[in-house]
């Protein structure tokens, strides 16, 4: 656990990959509890034994899941959702293709 000096509390895991000290944030004390944090660490020990770096990972599945939700999926959702509802004949010829 880091503490900072306003007081806040972060849980930290410090580790070695490619010879490198690195440090993975694992979440907010108290948002996430010690045995989440545990949990966390676990996963993130077992993805460096397995030569994965966590920090990048956790970078992958940011992006990965950021890509997910561009505005086009979103607005996709949103014109099906009121296509099916039939709220409104005008949406119809708000999307094209």
């Amino acid at each position: 656990m880091l503490v900072s000096p306003n007081g806040s509390k972060y849980w930290r895991l410090q580790y070695r990959f490619s010879g490198k000290q690195k440090m993975l944030a694992l979440g907010v004390y108290p948002m996430v509890s010690l045995a989440e944090a545990r949990k966390r660490r676990d996963a993130a020990k077992k993805l460096v034994s397995d030569g994965i770096d966590p920090s990048q990972k956790k970078k992958e599945d940011k992006i990965e899941e950021s890509g997910a939700l561009t505005f086009e999926a979103v607005a996709r959702d949103w014109h099906a959702s009121v296509a099916k509802n039939g709220l409104s004949p005008i949406v119809s010829g708000c999307l094209k293709a």
